[in-house]
């Protein structure tokens, strides 16, 4: 039986917060002359959020642009597409558990 599969099962608030913070990653990466498809950033939260790395997803979307930007990033550049794992030793600073600022 194989259980390195990924889920993409996360909660209709959570799918539409993540909607929103890859919005906003968008256009403060365009702001930046930068372009990064929304549907890749939205797809990337969505597997780190639900394969072993939950964000606080509210703290993230209310983050300034510097802490925002560098957990989106930071998820862009290490997740695993294969199995939807965080790989690389990256801890996001809004993971729901472990890592990063508390309050940041």
């Amino acid at each position: 039986m194989r259980t390195d599969y990924k889920n993409w099962h996360v909660a209709t608030k959570d799918r539409k917060t993540i909607e929103q913070i890859a919005k906003r990653a968008q256009r403060t990466l365009g702001a930046q002359g930068l372009r990064i498809d929304w549907d890749s950033i939205r797809i990337d939260l969505t597997l780190c959020h639900a394969n072993g790395c939950p964000l606080r997803l509210m703290d993230l979307l209310n983050a300034d642009d510097l802490h925002l930007m560098s957990d989106v990033l930071g998820v862009l550049n290490h997740i695993d597409g294969e199995t939807g794992k965080l790989d690389g030793g990256f801890v996001p600073r809004f993971a729901a558990q472990q890592g990063g600022e508390a309050g940041a």
